[in-house]
């Protein structure tokens, strides 16, 4: 495939516009926030928070996930698969309007953006569950579950007796129970959050030029070989 045939289709085609067959979305929505490289223009605040890679999952359930919440098939984030992961997870908040994203704090410092905004749904002592970038009604985001520090972490699933989080903070209250950073606090973000995969697979140094939400105009073709073979090791340029 010649480089000018894969720009005309657009790089975030190749790499997001595959089935979500692990969670309730079957499909990213094209122009959507899910298909940008950067959040909204803003500031941010970042919380206290390390929550362990292996305490975060998609996964499989039953919206609204209360009073029982099931699950099963857990994967890591699913905004969050595409390339080797490192750091901690933690959350955003705007301070325009509040609005909470899900992020990872890598391991140079650096944030990226798994999810926009989230949404808690069902909480017990053991476990957080919430959707990420939910389009409208409960069950049509993706479902992704945290693990408290009261239970083994990993990918095994389970059965909880849950409540609704009908407000915010008490899922804070949950958060900063289990996972606040001893002695730290809150830092501050006055810049766009860029969105993992992109961040992962190119990053500040890259060569690459903004082509619109839906396509990437790339100046060097051995940057464009060298990501998607992270996805996928078949294809050539």
């Amino acid at each position: 495939m010649h480089l000018s045939t894969l720009i005309s289709i657009g790089l975030a085609s190749i790499i997001f516009d595959t089935p979500h067959s692990h969670g309730h979305q079957q499909l990213l929505r094209g122009g959507d926030k899910l298909s940008r490289n950067e959040s909204e223009v803003g500031s941010f605040q970042i919380l206290p928070l390390d929550i362990p890679l292996d305490r975060v999952f998609d996964v499989q359930w039953n919206p609204p996930g209360y009073p029982t919440l099931d699950t099963s098939f857990l994967l890591p984030p699913f905004n969050d698969q595409w390339t080797t992961r490192d750091g901690h997870y933690t959350f955003a908040q705007k301070d325009q309007d509040g609005v909470m994203s899900l992020v990872r704090k890598k391991t140079d410092g650096t944030v990226c953006s798994v999810f926009e905004k989230i949404d808690f749904r069902a909480i017990s002592d053991e476990v957080l569950m919430m959707e990420g970038d939910t389009p409208d009604l409960v069950g049509t985001g993706f479902g992704t579950l945290i693990k408290g520090k009261s239970i083994p972490a990993g990918d095994e699933g389970g059965t909880w007796n849950t409540t609704e989080v009908d407000t915010e903070e008490i899922a804070e209250k949950w958060l900063m129970k289990n996972f606040h950073q001893k002695g730290s606090s809150a830092t501050s973000i006055n810049a766009p959050i860029e969105f993992c995969p992109w961040s992962d697979l190119f990053p500040e140094d890259t060569p690459i030029v903004e082509g619109g939400e839906e396509s990437l105009t790339v100046v060097n073709g051995e940057e464009v070989q060298t990501a998607i073979e992270a996805i996928d090791p078949s294809f050539h340029v």
